[in-house]
């Protein structure tokens, strides 16, 4: 059975943020690009002959009143082995990637929020995996009341 980990915002750096113009005028296009740190949670197990498997969700980017396309990619930005000599086996991987919404989020509690799901294997005595980075391109109709950049913290941009 997986372990479900759902980093804390406290984790997230600040994400960078832009639009694009998708082919449908009446959509609003966005990028995100950001990281979220994870040391301590993605382990591998005591026997390095056993995989970990983690299912992860992280709520990502701004506040939509409409959401309807998300491309998502998520990597492993950051990997630790304290003692690699020592482990037989070793390995990493990012697979299962899917998306949904999450309601009930933003200033007036009826926006959405692009949730990222995905499954982290992790095999070796010493192995974590430290830092996840994710990118994305979504549409929709129309971003929540605080716009690009709600909520933050976001990276400047110029």
């Amino acid at each position: 059975m997986a372990i479900i980990l759902e980093p804390p915002q406290s984790a997230f750096e600040a994400e960078h943020r832009g639009f694009f113009q998708p082919e449908t005028e009446s959509h609003v296009g966005v990028v995100v690009q950001g990281s979220v740190k994870t040391t301590g949670s993605l382990k591998g197990n005591e026997d390095d002959n056993v995989v970990e498997t983690y299912d992860v969700r992280l709520l990502v980017g701004p506040f939509w009143e409409d959401v309807r396309n998300v491309v998502p990619k998520v990597t492993i930005d950051g990997f630790d082995s304290t003692s690699p000599d020592e482990d037989d086996f070793m390995q990493w991987e990012v697979s299962e990637l899917t998306w949904d919404t999450v309601g009930e989020q933003g200033p007036n509690q009826n926006e959405l929020r692009i949730r990222l799901k995905f499954r982290i294997d992790v095999e070796g005595e010493h192995a974590q995996v430290i830092r996840l980075g994710y990118y994305l391109l979504a549409s929709g109709r129309k971003l929540g009341v605080g716009g690009l950049n709600q909520p933050g913290p976001v990276k400047s941009q110029g």
